[in-house]
């Protein structure tokens, strides 16, 4: 008979406090505290029962007698999550991570799991272990989950050097924001999205033979940022284009104060060095797969 999704969580609960009955926690608290933070936080922030299940059930194959028929039972979609987030012994950490990014459930689930556990070691007292756990962390998750787990990294980091502060003042979960908590490819996704409807309908593209066109390219770390700018009839109005992972995009009625505001010489900027430089974006594939080469390097002959 067929579960509905309250009875699958209820059915989760028991499963899961069933299989990590006599674990404990580092801290001595009973190990099913941990599945069910996660599952709360996920339930916090917007994801649905499934998604709540697969927190639940994240560790029964890793640490328990657990099998997968048992969870796959829970459904294909949470036993998916949930293989994915077992690290199989002796794993590379980067191939684990790179698995998991691959599938949104399981990112979420481990993004709630490593929020939780990296807001938990601080509890230890131990200096080392919250240091090693943390920096392990800032190598292979930062950056790739969501902006609310690279600010629990660095938290637990500083927070390494006052091991003397009180349990319940270290263990305390921020109140993240629902856009702090968001991952990292939910917000590249809707941006790609975004960008080809622009794309699609962008017919205001720079042309790179126009002489009155300036340019300029800031290299910002790594990203390399490319600028266009059309001055207008008066020094009040003009129009900058930048280039995204999605082509041109406009800037109307812009003075070129993006160029001011970064102080550089425009006049030496070539309309050649813009297009090597273009030219190299392609070679790295830093564009989206939609965007064609002809619609960025756009002169008179391509129009």
């Amino acid at each position: 008979m067929k579960m509905n999704k309250e009875e699958k969580l209820a059915k989760a609960i028991a499963f899961a406090a069933e299989k990590h009955a006599n674990q404990k926690r580092k801290d001595g608290t009973p190990y099913i505290f941990h599945p069910l933070a996660v599952a709360e936080l996920l339930k916090k922030y917007g994801y649905d029962i499934d998604y709540q299940v697969a927190g639940i059930l994240h560790d029964v194959l890793e640490d328990t007698d657990a099998t997968d028929e048992e969870v796959r039972a829970f459904g294909e979609d949470i036993y998916e999550a949930v293989k994915l987030v077992t690290r199989p012994k002796g794993a590379d950490e980067a191939e684990y991570v790179k698995n998991i990014l691959g599938n949104r459930m399981a990112t979420a689930v481990k993004n709630a799991d490593k929020i939780h556990n990296m807001c938990d070691i601080v509890t230890t007292n131990n200096r080392d272990s919250i240091l090693n756990y943390a920096k392990k962390a800032e190598k292979y998750y930062k950056e790739k989950f969501s902006y609310a787990l690279d600010n629990a990294i660095g938290n637990a980091l500083y927070m390494s050097k006052f091991c003397n502060i009180k349990k319940e003042e270290r263990c305390r979960i921020p109140d993240y924001t629902l856009e702090e908590m968001r991952l990292y490819s939910d917000r590249e996704k809707e941006a790609r999205e975004k960008a080809y409807r622009l794309y699609k309908t962008n017919k205001d593209i720079p042309n790179l033979d126009n002489p009155e066109l300036k340019f300029a390219v800031i290299e910002y770390g790594k990203e390399i940022i490319c600028y266009c700018y059309l001055p207008g009839e008066t020094s009040d109005v003009g129009k900058t284009w930048k280039l995204t992972k999605g082509g041109w995009k406009n800037r109307p009625n812009d003075n070129g104060s993006i160029f001011m505001c970064y102080g550089f010489d425009v006049d030496r900027v070539t309309k050649e060095y813009i297009i090597e430089t273009i030219e190299y974006l392609f070679s790295k594939n830093w564009f989206y797969d939609f965007v064609k080469k002809e619609k960025i390097l756009c002169t008179a002959e391509s129009k």
